[in-house]
């Protein structure tokens, strides 16, 4: 039986929110967010990890990281994305349409050096990404860095990988960021990643 993804938090998380800002002016935030999902919701994501079925992401596949693009026939996330769009451009006074949702795993070894995002082209700017029960370390999450950066040094925020948490970030393509320390021998990195486009 296919299930919904709940959205009953999504009102208090938002409500409880934060926004850091990231450059001097206080023009660019990232959103972080907690305690997003249930227990049970929870137990329902692991599922599609457990049950789906897994692709190669190209660009990331020498680094560790393999996805899920399609949920079914386990999950259902018309409701949730449905709830969370309107909440993430009210926080964040962002104007996004859409969203495209995956679930990432990363191996070993993963790390993701300092970058800005770039797909070419494309309408993506923003993202979300919630960190899921995992058996990697805390400093395993996502640091941004300060405009002109000169390396890690210039980090701005640093966001720890706690499962259940996560940040938003809708301006991918101009803040410099990267992933926090390697994920440890034997662990492994969990997260449902939200790309938002308009």
């Amino acid at each position: 039986m296919i299930q919904e993804l709940g959205t009953e938090r999504l009102t208090e998380v938002f409500n409880n929110a934060q926004l850091i800002p990231i450059d001097a002016n206080n023009n660019t935030q990232v959103g972080i967010i907690k305690d997003i999902f249930t227990d049970t919701e929870l137990e329902l994501i692991a599922d599609v990890f457990n049950n789906g079925n897994w692709t190669e992401m190209p660009a990331q596949a020498h680094l560790g990281r393999k996805q899920i693009l399609d949920f079914y026939p386990v999950m259902r996330l018309i409701n949730f994305i449905k709830e969370i769009l309107p909440k993430i451009n009210t926080l964040m006074g962002s104007d996004f349409t859409d969203v495209r949702p995956s679930l990432w795993q990363d191996a070993e070894g993963y790390k993701l050096t300092m970058h800005k995002d770039d797909f070419g082209g494309s309408e993506y700017t923003g993202a979300v990404q919630i960190y899921l029960p995992s058996s990697c370390q805390q400093s395993a999450g996502t640091r941004f860095y300060a405009d002109n950066n000169t390396g890690p040094d210039d980090t701005v925020l640093d966001v720890p990988f706690i499962p259940n948490t996560g940040y938003i970030c809708t301006e991918c393509d101009n803040i410099v960021h990267s992933s926090g320390l390697p994920v440890e021998k034997g662990l492994y990195r969990r997260s449902l990643y939200l790309i938002l486009t308009k």
